[in-house]
């Protein structure tokens, strides 16, 4: 395999799939070796489905596999951007759109194969090599190359879903923030969202876009939204559409999917003069947030980190002894070393 080779030279090599990230780590692989999986093929059956390191778009894109799912009424939850390979995104946890109604990726995942750093081939589920699944689910980059993952399908929520998009200008922060406060005791299972702040010429400038979605009628969601709209928005949409289009056509369909991002704060990459204040407002935004969060411990979803957090605030205080435990049983060579990493030895 590849990456044995790999490992016993000890040469840095990545596993890429759907090719989407941007933690800071990545940028230590110099003269590495990628090892590419994204043209492995997908099945489905009746009960489970079997992916590679596809991207998010190309799995949904999937004529046979789209046609049985729709075929047996049968969905599919997946992430938020199209870009993001389907396995990659549960490696991290798994966030998406159907998040309340099906728990996170890693909830929908039943089994992996994989390569691990001594050049072995195994699986991992809930009965055999059960510690290790449970690390993969959440920590996945840290312990192997992932051939192959399994996931359940769900029986189908609604035949259209509704998208709404809300453009508005950043003084408009605070009755959003205050609109996002009002579901702090309960979001609807149906209801999701996601917030983008950007600076776009065509569309403004300096803006804020929410998206959500509802995996209802129209008549349903829309009764949650009235709030946005009395937000007085630039522009807003709202439509039903099928759920296999949600990635294109949300955000207005000009969210460019694996753009540069700090904090969900995307920006144009093509002046590297200007990453140095970039960066530095972008710490400073986060250290705002964490301040006022409410939380002595910095909470951050892993896959949205920057990459120079502490691994208690990337892994958590309570699963991170565990976790480096594991690395010292599969990988003590720290031949994973480059994606939000666990050393074995600190």
């Amino acid at each position: 395999m590849p990456d044995h080779v790999c490992s016993q030279l000890f040469h840095p090599f990545l596993s890429t799939g759907g090719g989407h990230g941007f933690a800071i780590s990545l940028g230590k692989v110099t003269y590495g070796i990628e090892i590419d999986l994204s043209n492995f093929n997908n099945s489905v059956s009746e009960t489970s489905l079997v992916l590679s390191a596809r991207r998010t778009k190309n799995f949904v894109g999937l004529l046979p596999c789209q046609k049985h799912l729709n075929h047996v009424n049968d969905g599919q939850a997946i992430g938020s951007e199209s870009c993001v390979g389907m396995v990659g995104t549960t490696l991290g946890g798994g966030v998406g759109r159907y998040n309340g109604l099906h728990g996170m990726l890693l909830d929908s995942l039943l089994s992996v194969k994989m390569v691990t750093a001594a050049g072995k081939i195994i699986t991992a589920f809930t009965t055999e090599n059960s510690e290790l699944f449970w690390g993969i689910r959440g920590a996945g980059f840290n312990y192997g190359t992932m051939l192959e993952a399994t996931y359940s399908v769900y029986d189908e929520t609604a035949p259209l879903v509704l998208n709404a998009d809300f453009l508005f200008a950043p003084n408009a922060s605070l009755a959003i923030l205050e609109y996002f406060k009002t579901f702090e005791t309960g979001l609807p299972a149906k209801l999701s969202f996601l917030v983008l702040a950007t600076y776009s010429p065509t569309i403004g400038g300096s803006v804020i876009i929410v998206n959500a979605v509802y995996a209802g009628s129209q008549a349903e969601g829309a009764k949650y939204l009235y709030p946005l709209l009395g937000a007085s928005p630039l522009r807003h949409n709202l439509s039903m559409i099928p759920w296999s289009t949600i990635n294109s056509v949300s955000f207005f369909g000009t969210y460019k999917a694996c753009q540069n991002s700090l904090l969900n704060f995307a920006y144009n990459a093509t002046n590297s003069q200007l990453d140095r204040r970039i960066n530095d407002f972008a710490h400073s935004a986060r250290k705002n947030f964490s301040d006022a969060s409410g939380f002595s411990q910095p909470q951050l979803y892993v896959s949205y980190g920057h990459g120079d957090e502490d691994l208690e605030t990337l892994y958590s205080a309570q699963n991170l002894p565990r976790l480096k435990s594991l690395k010292a049983a599969w990988d003590p060579e720290n031949v994973y070393r480059y994606n939000y990493p666990i050393t074995p030895w600190t």
